[in-house]
């Protein structure tokens, strides 16, 4: 029975986490009654994110949905020092019960797990699919709609032009 190295969610929170802050650690660190240290572990992925934060968090954040970040924080404390198959089955009983959290699940489970996590393109995926996972419905639209058009550059292209059209349609009027 092989211990995880990594706790995925932790590291998930982590780095969706460091996607929504604008802000320098140092500040952000006060903002949520923390030290900077502990935020720095926290959004590295090696420290769970500490109940007494989530307040400050949401009202800093309110897209993120409680319930959804409450869910995800419980199974991450759930899964610190558990075996790589008790963090499949908890992923997988989580997903059946939130079917969205499939979304991270998914994510770990074929990205190669924990061996995978020290690549920062891997972790940053994994901080995107964690922000539409705790985010509200809007806003999870908009992160996806980000997604899509980052993948698909040349639509910012015919965009730029349907709206150059518009504007040369406009002042033959």
């Amino acid at each position: 029975m092989r211990i995880l190295q990594f706790n995925y969610l932790h590291h998930a929170l982590g780095s969706a986490i460091s996607q929504l802050r604008d802000d320098k650690s140092k500040n952000f660190s006060k903002k949520l009654g923390i030290g900077e240290s502990m935020y720095r572990m926290i959004e590295s992925g090696n420290a769970s994110f500490p109940m007494a934060s989530i307040y400050p968090l949401i009202q800093i954040f309110p897209e993120i949905q409680f319930e959804k970040f409450a869910k995800l924080l419980v199974a991450a404390k759930s899964m610190n020092n558990c075996s790589e198959d008790e963090c499949i089955k908890i992923s997988s009983f989580l997903s059946e019960i939130d079917p969205d959290f499939s979304l991270i699940f998914d994510y770990w489970k074929n990205s190669g797990k924990d061996s995978k996590l020290k690549d920062v393109e891997i972790r940053r995926e994994l901080g995107r699919k964690t922000l539409l996972y705790i985010t509200k419905p809007f806003e999870s639209k908009l992160i996806q709609l980000e997604d899509f058009v980052n993948k698909n550059p040349q639509i910012i292209d015919l965009l730029k032009k349907l709206h150059e059209g518009l504007i040369v349609l406009k002042t033959i009027e």
